[in-house]
């Protein structure tokens, strides 16, 4: 095989990678601003680094075939590269973006979860690329890396809500069957990104007139000074 250089396709290549990488960094960007629900928002944040992971794979794989067609000298030289990035990748990087793919696809754990590892307790306050920053007792920000939590025992505190609940009445018009009206009532706190999702709302019917229901509605959130937030916005959608 006789080898080849070609300068216009590096050029291509090198700008295909630069789309490539803003792509997504515009999508992390915006998923914030387009998606408004809480659960839709945290599924894609979760599954982004997943998708970039392999769109960066098969480029690389793309990449590769155009330059052994047309370029074979950067062909041998990007295998080399890749083989020796490949093996540090997987010793140094890759363990921690992996296991923090497998972490984050764990809807058991979520922020705001008081959690315990071999060596902090502390508040889950951000899932990063690699690393899982906790909120420690003295409001110091540690940053753990995925793999030590995938390869050591976790401790998930289990939160008491009575002391998290809030309750309020609201008085609805008798146009629907009690049983949808409720339904109604519990996606709407659920979909709010005040609520806690792990927590469903509590409502019960506590008195029934000829033309209107008055329900007594307990709500979960992660901070106090969100449930007047949560209560307007229902007695806004559903009151008289």
């Amino acid at each position: 095989m006789s080898l080849s250089f070609s300068s216009l396709i590096i050029y291509k290549l090198l700008f295909s990678a630069l789309l490539l990488f803003l792509l997504f960094r515009i999508i992390i960007f915006a998923i914030p601003l387009i998606i408004k629900k809480s659960a839709k928002r945290k599924f894609f944040e979760r599954n982004i680094p997943l998708i970039e992971f392999f769109s960066w794979l098969l480029f690389s794989i793309w990449t590769f075939k155009n330059l052994l067609e047309k370029n074979q000298y950067f062909a041998i030289v990007m295998f080399v590269v890749m083989l020796t990035i490949a093996i540090f990748s997987v010793r140094i990087f890759l363990k921690d973006y992996i296991a923090g793919i497998i972490v984050k696809a764990d809807t058991s754990i979520v922020m705001g979860d008081t959690i315990t590892t071999s060596n902090y307790t502390g508040i889950i306050k951000k899932f990063n690329y690699r690393t899982l920053e906790l909120e420690l007792t003295n409001k110091n920000i540690v940053k753990i890396p995925f793999s030590n939590i995938l390869n050591n025992n976790l401790l998930k505190e289990q939160k008491s809500y009575s002391n998290s609940a809030y309750t309020f009445e609201i008085t609805i018009l008798k146009n629907k069957d009690i049983e949808n009206i409720i339904n109604s009532i519990k996606q709407s706190i659920i979909l709010l990104p005040w609520s806690l999702t792990t927590q469903s709302p509590i409502i019960k019917l506590i008195n029934e007139k000829k033309n209107t229901y008055t329900l007594s509605i307990t709500v979960f959130s992660h901070k106090k000074d969100m449930y007047f937030k949560i209560e307007k916005h229902i007695k806004d959608k559903f009151s008289l």
